[in-house]
Parts: C-alpha cells; structure tokens; sequence
C-alpha cells in the first residue's frame, strides 16, 4: 500500500501577466478614431468653405454675366428708348445695386453696379452709367487726319499730357502701316537690337494696353496714379507713382530715362518740372480709344442715303422719297455740272425732274453733306438755287437735309469725337478747334445725361451757334459728331453676405446688329476698387463720390415736343421695360 506524505505540495500558478494592456489599446484606438474623425471634419469644413466659395464665385460670374447682358442689350436700343429708362450717363434706378440673386430668407445675396468716370471730373469721381466711347479720340483717326493734313497726327499726339516727342513718332510708329522710322521713333529694327521679342502691329491695337510695348510708354501715362482703376487718384497714389518715377525713371520704359519724365508734365496747370506728384495729369485711358463708331442711320434706323451714289436715278428716287423732290433734282443737277458760289445775276430757277437729264453721268463729288448749303448750279442755260440754305437763322431745313443724307455707302462711321459730351482735354486735340471754340462748345452744349434737343442733334450747330462758319464746319465733319454706338463699363459684382467681389471692365459695340461685346478685362486682381458706399448708392461728402438724380427725366430735359409719358419711367423697377424696348 502506497502512502503518501501528509505535507501537501505547493501549488503552481501560472506567469503573472501585465494588468490595463487592454484598456490601452482601447484608448489608443478610440483617440486614432477621434483624431481620424477630426481630421475628417477638418477636411470635410474646408471642402465646404471650399465648395460654398466656388458657389459665391459662379454667383457673383453669373452675376457679371447678367450685368454684362444688360450693357449689351441697352447699348442696342435708340436714344429715345435708353430715355425712356431714364439715360445711361448716370442713372441709379438701373445701374446701382441691381440685385440679381437674392437670398431664400428675403436679404440681398449677389448684386452688381456699372460704374463709370465721370466725366467733367478729371481729378476723380464716378457715375452709374457707360462711358461713350466717341467721347475719346480714336487712334484710328490720328491716320486718317495725317492724310488730310501731314504732321497733323503727331502734332495731335504732342497735345495729350505727358507726350513726348519719342513717345508720339514711336507711337505712330507702331499704328501705321509701312517700316519707315520717323525721326525719333521706332519700328522693327529698333526692338530688335534690344532683343524684345514683338515688333510694332503695324495696324489699330486691339486695345489700349498695347501701347505699353511701344518704345518710352509706361502705366503711368496710360493709367496715371490710378493704381486701383477705380477713377479715383488719390494722393497715396499718387505720391506711390512719383516715388519710382523718381529712383528709376518711368517703370517699364524702354528707351526712356528719369530727364524724360520732366517732360510729362504736359497738360498739369502750375506744375513746375518734375514735380509730377504736386498734381493728377489725365490719363491717356480717359482720353484715347481704338473702339469707337458709330451707325450712319436715319431716324427710321435705315442707312443714310449715300450723295455719291452712281446710279442717279436710283439717288432721285430716294431723294425724293425722303426730303422731296425739289432737292433731290438739286442734288443731282450738282452731281452732273458741279456747283457754283453765286448766280451771277438773274433769279434763280427753281429745280425740277423734268430739268434733269438722266444720261448724263457725274462729274462731281460731295465731300460732305454741307457742300450744298447755300450754292448755284448753272444747267441749260439756267441757274438753279440750293433749297438748303447757308444762313444760320435758316439752319432747320439743312438739319433735316443732315437727318437723311450722308457721303459715304458704308453704314457704320469710326474715329468721330462727341461733341456733345467729349471732356475738354479731347476737344483740345481736334484739329481746327482753338481754345475759344472750345470754351464755347463747352458753355453752349447740353447737359450730359440729358435727351439731346433737335437743334444739337447733329454737329453742325457749331455753325448754327456761331462758334465756327461754314467753311470751318465742312473741315470739322469728318472729325466731329453727336453720336455714338460703342460703349464701355466697369461692372461690379458683390455680395454682402459674403464680402466677395468680382469686377471686369468690357466694351460692347452696338455699330452691328446686334451688339455684341468686343473687349473684356478682368479687374478682379485689383480688389473691389470700390467702398460699400458707392456700390450700394449711398455716396458721403468728400468720398469723391457724388450722385446724381438723372434718374427721373423732368420736363426741361425732354426734347422739343415730346410728351411727358413718352419719357417717363415706366415703374419703380426699370427692369421691367426692358424687354419690351430690347431690339429683337
């Protein structure tokens, strides 16, 4: 029998094992969560920040847009129908704080304003409305007035503020068509030899920032201390552009040096020499253009009859179905046998059809449609009087001569500078306009934003004014006009919720049907530009800013004869009319 010992064993357990290991590893995956968690909202807001900015930025692009396709589509309509929606030289009721997208709870969500310089300011200051671009001397002309007239176009040029002679050869240079080199310009050799690689166009820009790449132009000249294009100049600005004028000569010249800029003084009343910072000269964008036309159109909207037609029947027939037949036979007779200054003694036969003979064909030209103001032609033995007289107490028969009758077959006219709204500094580079005429123009012409009157519809009352004679006025024609079918805003897009904002500049040509927007420049790198209080309408005292209520037509802005209704707003919302009045 096996006996064991009365002493027990000790019992054997197993290895301790470490206590908590569990609990974290849980903690550490619950924190790995979180902070994936974390990590994931993070992302999550940013991609919605992200997502609700890109929404803002394609409401306030829409919102361009629809700003944009109101410019268009006002600039196509008459001037009596842009009347009836109260003008567009400054007009607050439709072109200031037009919300387009408003919010689901009632607030104001994306809106735009169209903003303009304004005009008689040249130190500053902005209106709601579209610039003419007929208000500014087109490049296009300075070629056609060299023509007429050499020396003529540099001369112009030499007129603008801060023009110098390198500046205006370099410049013709680079518009006109051949390779020859004026005396102090440049043409391909000279941009060669300092290794640019672009030579001149030859031809118009395509727009006014071309002329940048012309040898000895910079922003300055272009811009002035514009910095922010907002119309403005303030004295930061201008003491920003005077400071690197002064260490390095005119920023991005090219054949220039700092002597240079003492010349650009041209145009700054009481600056010394130099002194460039002491005053705002005008910037060449207020004054010049390779934009600007304008439709030679009756006021039915038809092509105006061509003077110089081959077909003399054809010319009789629309003569005579537009201004009569009196002066349709004196058309024709001066177009077969010429015109003659005087009668020569005798009374003057009145024309007639059965005075002209078809077979013969023309021998003489009209150089404008005042060549037949007040002249004889002798036919058959016959001396027959001009039904248009060159008297300026009897000026309404020729304006209605003017309404119909041009000299040209072509339907769009460019290069024409507004009389009736052209600043002073453009009027001053007209050639044949001297500084009384000019003060004149100024003191005589209607008020800008205002219906123009039918006695100065067309730019011949300058002759029916007395500021120039008829001989001076035949000059003028090519050069001057009251129209004008091209225009051009700055356009703000913004949102108060969100304080974003776009803003773009654009041209739109209405010479053509239909319009159709030509220049686009996306200003939104430059900042809003503009403060709350002239985006919303809500202009203060010395912001450089200053309304104006042309909004609402009143009776002694009418032209003659016109009922009040016919000019009226139709509602307080002008957005309304506009689809009715929009050319279809």
């Amino acid at each position: 029998m096996r006996r064991f010992p009365l002493r027990s064993r000790p019992r054997r357990f197993p290895p301790r094992r470490r206590q908590g290991i569990i609990l974290f590893v849980v903690t550490v995956v619950i924190a790995a969560l979180a902070l994936g968690g974390m990590s994931l909202l993070a992302l999550m807001r940013v991609e919605l920040e992200a997502t609700q900015h890109r929404l803002d930025d394609l409401d306030l692009t829409n919102t361009s847009r629809s700003a944009a396709a109101l410019t268009v589509a006002i600039s196509g309509m008459t001037p009596d129908e842009r009347a009836r929606l109260g003008g567009i030289y400054d007009n607050r009721a439709l072109f200031c704080n037009r919300v387009v997208l408003p919010m689901a709870d009632g607030g104001t969500g994306a809106a735009f304003s169209i903003l303009s310089p304004r005009l008689e300011a040249e130190r500053g200051g902005v209106r709601y409305g579209l610039v003419n671009e007929s208000t500014r001397l087109n490049l296009a002309a300075l070629l056609e007035w060299d023509k007429e007239a050499p020396g003529t176009a540099k001369e112009t040029l030499m007129r603008l503020p801060g023009m110098t002679s390198v500046m205006a050869d370099s410049l013709l240079d680079w518009i006109d068509l051949d390779e020859a080199t004026r005396p102090d310009g440049a043409e391909a050799s000279y941009y060669a030899s300092h290794r640019l690689t672009y030579s001149p166009r030859n031809a118009i820009p395509i727009s006014l920032d071309e002329i940048l790449l012309v040898r000895g132009i910079t922003r300055y000249q272009i811009y002035g201390t514009d910095t922010e294009y907002n119309y403005s100049g303030g004295a930061r600005d201008r003491s920003t552009a005077a400071a690197a004028e002064r260490e390095s000569g005119p920023i991005g010249s090219l054949g220039t040096s700092a002597a240079n800029a003492r010349g650009m003084r041209g145009g700054v009343v009481g600056v010394p020499d130099g002194d460039v910072d002491t005053e705002v000269t005008i910037p060449w964008s207020r004054l010049l253009t390779v934009f600007s036309a304008e439709r030679d159109v009756d006021p039915q909207g038809r092509t105006k009859i061509d003077l110089n037609e081959k077909d003399l029947r054809f010319l009789y027939d629309e003569l005579d179905a537009a201004l009569g037949r009196q002066t349709a036979a004196f058309v024709i007779l001066c177009r077969q046998y010429g015109p003659v200054p005087a009668a020569g003694g005798g009374t003057p036969a009145e024309p007639k059809e059965d005075a002209i003979d078809f077979g013969l064909p023309a021998r003489w030209t009209f150089e404008t449609p005042l060549d037949i103001a007040g002249v004889f032609v002798r036919a058959g033995g016959k001396v027959y009087a001009s039904p248009i007289s060159d008297r300026r107490e009897s000026v309404t028969a020729l304006f209605e001569f003017l309404d119909y009758a041009s000299v040209g077959p072509s339907a769009v006219i460019a290069g024409r500078v507004n009389v009736n709204e052209a600043p002073r500094a453009v009027l001053d580079l007209v050639p044949g306009l001297d500084s009384t005429a000019v003060t004149r123009i100024l003191d005589s012409r209607p008020t800008p934003g205002r219906p123009v009157p039918k006695a100065n519809r067309h730019a011949a009352w300058l002759f029916a004014d007395g500021i120039v004679d008829l001989e001076q006025m035949k000059r003028l024609w090519g050069k001057l006009t009251t129209g004008g079918d091209v225009f051009r805003a700055q356009i703000v897009s913004f949102s108060e919720t969100s304080g974003a904002a776009r803003r773009a500049e654009i041209v739109v040509d209405a010479s053509v049907i239909p319009p159709r927007q030509v220049f686009y420049k996306d200003l939104t790198m430059l900042g809003r530009g503009f403060s709350d209080d002239v985006l919303l309408g809500r202009g203060t005292a010395g912001s450089g800013f200053a309304p104006t209520q042309i909004g609402t037509l009143r009776q002694d802005a009418l032209p003659a004869g016109a009922p009040n209704e016919d000019y009226r707003l139709p509602s307080d919302d002008p957005f309304q009319s506009i689809e009715e009045l929009t050319p279809r």
